[in-house]
């Protein structure tokens, strides 16, 4: 997993909250 798709992956998981 790059890091790009690791810091979109985090920022939408805070979305879904």
């Amino acid at each position: 997993m790059s890091k790009k798709n690791k810091k979109k992956g985090f920022e939408i998981s805070m979305q879904n909250r």
